[in-house]
């Protein structure tokens, strides 16, 4: 673009004008923007157009505006003039639901089939608990308090060396359990 309006345009701009002209034109004369098109030249195209149709409005021959203000003036005053394109369409749109009405009528009895099942009662719709296994001391989850013990005022910096006892610890009835796997006793 030049700098300042009083310059002349360059040969760019005049090229980029002519193509502007010339989508508007198409545009105008009812052929469509190609489909791959910046969005800057796309709104430039319909802002050519809707400046042109400012300009030269569209005229509509006499029947065609009568009937437009006979159809408008009837839907104001609650008259409804469908023509038999607008009913099938309706009637279609109605139509393509059902499926998704029986299918959720179809879910919702198969699961009060399944909650509501006769014979069944709810202690045998349940999956068996799992055996919980009986664990020492050393193996179960516990505080660190008893493998450390109290804390004395001038060991409260080593606070690595108490963690590598609890560590230790938890090694050890870790290893032990699966041993316990290992050999197969339960």
């Amino acid at each position: 673009m030049s700098v300042s309006d009083d310059e002349p345009p360059t040969k760019e701009e005049l090229a980029a004008a002519d193509a502007l002209a010339n989508r508007v034109d198409d545009l105008l004369s009812g052929t469509s923007l190609p489909a791959v098109l910046d969005a800057e030249d796309r709104e430039l195209a319909e802002l050519g157009s809707m400046i042109h149709a400012s300009y030269n409005p569209a005229k509509l021959d006499a029947e065609r505006q009568s009937s437009l203000i006979e159809a408008a003036l009837a839907q104001g005053a609650g008259v409804a003039q469908h023509e038999p394109d607008e009913l099938a369409r309706a009637r279609a749109k109605r139509m393509a639901r059902w499926p998704f009405v029986l299918g959720g009528l179809v879910a919702a009895a198969a699961i009060l089939l399944l909650v509501l099942r006769p014979g069944s009662k709810p202690e045998e719709m349940h999956a068996p608990v799992a055996r919980i296994m009986e664990l020492p001391t050393s193996q179960q989850s516990r505080p660190g308090d008893a493998v450390i013990g109290p804390i004395a005022q001038k060991d409260s910096a080593a606070a690595g060396a108490r963690i590598d006892i609890v560590h230790g610890d938890r090694m050890s009835g870790y290893r032990a359990l699966q041993y316990r796997k290992l050999v197969g006793e339960r």
